[in-house]
């Protein structure tokens, strides 16, 4: 490793995948991680604030929490970074704080990039019934995810995949990632490339409400968009005519030829529920009913 002075690397990040970014840069670079700066996420379901404190403090890291991009900015002067790690940050960083730091910012993507650049890119592969997705180590430029590519690591889709372990896949390929480059990035001599712009494509914001489902969607479809924001996520959702909330986390696509009116909810099987689609049907296999005092799921239900 190249003999540079005192300034170290700086990670931004949240949730489980920062943290676990921080194992792995603290343990293949020690002594290199000056600070973990991290936002005020509390309100967030998938917050991992409370784990990020309790790790920085056992491996005398000091931990940063910044609520805005001034904030953000004023920490990165104090700290003085030779360059920034970006994992599970989701706030725009802007051309003058990466002007900042003399190596800029380096950062994970959850796709195959150019592919899926910007929001919620595991959700938008699934949903889309994507059959491959990845993970991106790339530099940070001007523009959305549009940086100079350093590797990628590509996993296959499977048909039983769902968000959470689309997660778990997207964090052991970050930790290789980051393991194997770590060092090359500190010292500026990471191999690069340029993405294709012409194969980009782009993923939009997604909120909660925005979970709620089409019945008349295909089944195949309405499969996806389930396991796509199954837990940690909020879950796709209806609303039942009673006004109840019918989130649910798990399904499968009922594979017998099935006659219904969409959103109505047919016999059980098991403790299963035939709900009909546009086309065929589901069998939703988790289903939470809120609030608690509702009745569950029942023939007969109408879900909107």
């Amino acid at each position: 490793m190249a003999d540079h002075d005192k300034h170290g690397i700086v990670l931004l990040g949240s949730k489980e995948l920062g943290l676990a970014a921080a194992a792995i840069i603290a343990e293949v670079a020690p002594g290199l991680l000056t600070a973990f700066v991290t936002p005020y996420d509390l309100g967030d379901i998938r917050s991992s604030h409370a784990a990020i404190i309790a790790w920085g403090q056992a491996n005398h890291v000091p931990v940063h929490t910044v609520k805005n991009s001034n904030e953000l900015t004023s920490m990165v002067d104090a700290l003085r970074p030779r360059v920034l790690i970006v994992v599970g940050w989701y706030r725009i960083l802007s051309p003058d704080l990466l002007a900042r730091v003399p190596l800029g910012a380096v950062g994970i993507h959850a796709s195959l990039l150019p592919k899926y650049r910007g929001h919620a890119p595991l959700v938008w592969a699934i949903i889309n019934g994507e059959r491959e997705t990845g993970v991106t180590l790339f530099h940070f430029s001007d523009g959305i995810d549009n940086g100079d590519v350093i590797d990628q690591e590509e996993f296959h889709i499977q048909e039983a995949d769902d968000i959470e372990s689309l997660l778990v896949h997207a964090k052991l390929s970050t930790v290789r990632l980051l393991s194997k480059y770590i060092l090359k990035i500190y010292d500026g001599i990471n191999p690069r490339r340029k993405q294709n712009d012409l194969d980009a494509t782009y993923g939009g914001i997604r909120r909660p409400e925005d979970g709620r489902i089409n019945w008349m969607s295909s089944s195949s479809s309405i499969y996806n968009f389930i396991r796509a924001q199954s837990m940690p996520y909020p879950g796709a959702f209806s609303v039942r005519s009673d006004g109840a909330v019918v989130r649910i986390y798990r399904s499968r696509i009922y594979e017998r030829p099935y006659c219904g009116v969409a959103g109505v909810v047919g016999n059980s099987i098991g403790n299963s529920s035939i709900i009909a689609c546009g086309t065929g049907a589901i069998l939703a296999e988790h289903v939470v009913v809120s609030p608690e005092s509702s009745c569950p799921l029942r023939h007969g239900d109408r879900l909107c």
